[in-house]
């Protein structure tokens, strides 16, 4: 029984053909003024979307506009209270550290320690003491009869400026800085006076020797 009805219901595309045969008939009953009304229709349609579609896309560059506005205020904000003005910040840091800038190559000290023989028993860890005509050998005092001594050398060695810190200080008529222990170098979690920072490997050579 229902594939009776399948067959009735069912897809027909001879019944599309003959609507668009009818409809062409339709259009071609038309008189010709209504027929430039029906594509005027269709064209002011067409543009109206095309409109819409131009609306929308300038409405979301609007937002965009509107966004980069407020992102820009922010930053300016940002840069009124927090980042002082180029050129100031390049005279103070100057003042401050000289030539030398972040990411320079620097030349500072550093301790090596070492072990050596003590000179003071010559590694026996003992020495001799006479007391009027008698002999003894008693701990050596130097080495605490370890017969080594640990020894802090000065040394030079090579290290690159990777932070520069300034401290302001307000007072009622002027503005100043902490200008000593500014610069910071790489692997060291403590500042270095500026007259341990040198910019040649001869320059801290001749500091160390006191010259």
């Amino acid at each position: 029984m229902f594939e009776e009805y399948e067959d009735y219901f069912g897809y027909m595309p001879e019944a599309d053909a003959i609507i668009e045969e009818a409809k062409k008939k339709l259009y071609d009953l038309l008189s010709e003024e209504v027929k430039q009304n029906i594509d005027r229709v269709i064209a002011e349609s067409k543009r109206y979307d095309e409109l819409r579609n131009k609306c929308r896309s300038e409405e979301a560059r609007l937002a965009r506009i509107e966004n980069n506005i407020l992102e820009a205020e922010k930053r300016f904000e940002q840069s009124e209270l927090y980042d002082m003005p180029n050129k100031y910040a390049k005279r103070f840091v100057k003042n401050a550290i000289g030539d030398f800038t972040i990411g320079d190559e620097v030349y500072t000290f550093g301790f090596e320690r070492k072990e050596e023989l003590c000179p003071m028993c010559k590694g026996n860890g003992t020495v001799e003491v006479i007391c009027g005509e008698e002999k003894s050998e008693i701990k050596c005092p130097n080495c605490d009869n370890r017969k080594r001594i640990t020894i802090d050398r000065r040394i030079i060695k090579k290290a690159k400026v990777s932070d520069v810190y300034l401290m302001l200080c307000f007072h009622k008529d002027r503005t100043s800085y902490w200008n000593t222990d500014n610069i910071y170098l790489d692997n060291n979690n403590f500042s270095t006076n500026i007259e341990y920072i040198f910019a040649t490997y001869e320059e801290a050579e001749k500091a160390l020797k006191g010259e």
